[in-house]
């Protein structure tokens, strides 16, 4: 037999005849891999809602390391699911907003597996926009950023050196976020500056207030982080950010 298709032929049936007796033969697994497949290594996670995050992996094996399939597993070893060979991603539902997730992909085949570094990814906090219409608070338009009270949110800020930066933003937060928590700021971080926070105060319950952000002079061309951070569990927390300004 010459030409085989691995990919077709699942059992090759041999039957001896002779005078007295016939005699059949299955040989299975003929083109069963020999060698474990490698590593899948992890290229990229995402979350398209507060309840999912997109897994991504680049498949490494082939030819007699073939996977079998993928298994995805959670940090401590739980089988979350099992993709078909040559799968390249999952996405995985029904996770809770503004957590953090740790998940490790496994390569599978007859002859052994092995595990991909572990992917971290922290589902989105589930920011809204607040509209005027709905009764939440607005500022100088029809809608202010608005996050769940614990939430965690990033901006990028891009920046050029030698030129002083200032960043002004306006801040609230509800009643529901309560008086004795944390309460939101928001920070500015990254090349070229010293991280800058400025917090909002008792002034923000239910009314905007005024925040600025001095973090100097940058001292190279950089993008820089702005988050937004809250840190009320209370049920029914919000706070909203509106009217982000940078000026250089």
């Amino acid at each position: 037999m010459t030409n085989a298709n691995k990919d077709v032929i699942d059992r090759i049936i041999i039957e001896i005849v002779n005078a007295d007796a016939s005699n059949t033969f299955y040989i299975d697994n003929l083109f069963a891999p020999t060698i474990p497949p490698n590593a899948p290594t992890p290229n990229r996670a995402f979350s398209p809602s507060p309840a999912s995050i997109e897994w991504w992996w680049q498949d490494n094996s082939s030819g007699a390391s073939q996977e079998d399939e993928f298994r995805v597993y959670s940090s401590t070893g739980g089988l979350l699911s099992t993709r078909t060979a040559d799968t390249t991603f999952w996405i995985e539902t029904g996770l809770k907003r503004n957590k953090e997730y740790a998940r490790y992909i496994q390569a599978y085949n007859t002859a052994g597996s092995s595990n991909s570094a572990t992917i971290i990814w922290r589902t989105k906090p589930g920011a809204f926009q607040a509209k005027s219409a709905q009764s939440e608070p607005t500022r100088t338009g029809a809608n202010a950023f608005g996050f769940v009270g614990d939430a965690v949110w990033d901006w990028n800020v891009p920046v050029k050196s030698g030129s002083a930066l200032t960043i002004t933003a306006y801040i609230r937060y509800n009643s529901e976020y309560g008086g004795s928590a944390t309460k939101p700021k928001l920070t500015l971080s990254g090349g070229g500056i010293s991280p800058t926070s400025a917090s909002a105060t008792s002034s923000a319950e239910n009314a905007w207030e005024l925040l600025t952000i001095n973090p100097g002079t940058p001292s190279q061309n950089a993008i820089l982080t702005l988050k937004a951070e809250g840190f009320s569990t209370n049920p029914g927390a919000k706070f909203y950010i509106d009217d982000i300004s940078i000026s250089q």
